[in-house]
């Protein structure tokens, strides 16, 4: 464990580390060797595909004029905004947010 504490030079670059403002200072946490980037990366981009396709899921259900009226059936479930046919030509339906949903609803 170190137990020291060095100050950076105005023009000298920071190290790869995690960074913490306090006050008017800025608290670096050296992190080379305990984080393998490539990996970590990897995981982030993974995690960012999950939820892209979680986002493009939940974002097709909501312009989905059948699972909006079914999920307004039920009692637990508001829908605070939306919800109806956008005015216009096509067939687009109005941005929704759905309040009080279940993790076990459709």
């Amino acid at each position: 464990m170190q137990e020291s504490v060095r100050f950076l030079g105005p023009d000298e670059p920071s190290p790869e580390a995690a960074a913490a403002l306090h006050g008017g200072a800025t608290v670096l946490l050296p992190l080379g060797g305990l984080i393998d980037k490539v990996a970590e990366t990897a995981r982030l981009e993974r995690e960012i595909g999950r939820i892209t396709k979680d986002l493009g899921r939940s974002e097709g259900k909501l312009q989905n004029a059948s699972f909006v009226e079914r999920a307004s059936q039920l009692k637990h479930i508001e829908i605070t905004t939306g919800g109806k046919r956008a005015d216009g030509p096509g067939f687009f339906y109005q941005p929704t947010v759905v309040a009080g949903a279940r993790q076990e609803d459709e």
